[in-house]
């Protein structure tokens, strides 16, 4: 006669099944699958691969088919994160007394998205003013609250030029010019007559 036994069920290690965004973030509660050692398990179905709002699917990683063991197992769902609109950055152009001077500057994007507004793109060469300062943050990340940075340009002083009298026009300067004219003539004919009168003598 022969017994025939049946071997007593052994409980397995969980496999957890964890929801993670691409930067390691829990975005989902973990999922547990428990049973005995040898028991198969798919985590492939849609009791698992969840439709998370604000999450694409992405990848699974680790194994999601196979049979439990004493050893615990993990299968991660990786989701990327769907971006969402930003508050804009503006870009401002003052004067030092607040004076608009250019034209604003929008910068438009998705939350987390970078920024740089020292650029020559938003440095402006602006005719009459020269550049002073940035007042605000000019590189970061947007978000979803509203930022601004101003670009702040001293003016230039304008050259104040008087306007020329018409009698300045046909007056000769004050400079002793015309003095020096006249004793010049009046030596060259002084000169002129003593040699007139030599060659009278001769």
């Amino acid at each position: 006669m022969t017994y025939v036994y049946t071997k007593n069920p052994v409980a397995a290690a969980d496999l957890t099944v964890l929801y993670k965004d691409t930067e390691g973030n829990t975005i989902a509660t973990d999922k547990k699958v428990s049973g005995n050692i040898g028991d198969t398990f798919d985590v492939t179905t849609s009791e698992f691969k969840l439709d998370i709002t604000g999450y694409t699917f992405a990848r699974i990683e680790g194994t999601p088919t196979g049979t439990l063991s004493d050893q615990a197992q993990t299968v991660t769902y990786v989701y990327t994160k769907d971006p969402v609109v930003a508050a804009d950055l503006t870009v401002l152009y003052k004067d030092t007394e607040g004076n608009t001077i250019a034209t604003d500057k929008k910068v438009s994007g998705n939350i987390g998205d970078t920024f740089d507004v020292t650029t020559s793109e938003f440095k402006l060469d602006i005719t009459g003013y020269t550049f002073a300062r940035i007042e605000g943050t000019p590189t970061g990340t947007l978000s979803d609250q509203a930022q601004t940075v101003t670009y702040v340009y001293t003016k230039l002083k304008e050259e104040i030029v008087q306007p020329v009298k018409p009698e300045e026009l046909t007056t000769l300067p004050k400079t002793g010019v015309g003095n020096g004219v006249l004793m010049m003539g009046t030596v060259i004919s002084t000169l002129g007559l003593i040699l007139v009168g030599r060659k009278k003598e001769d």
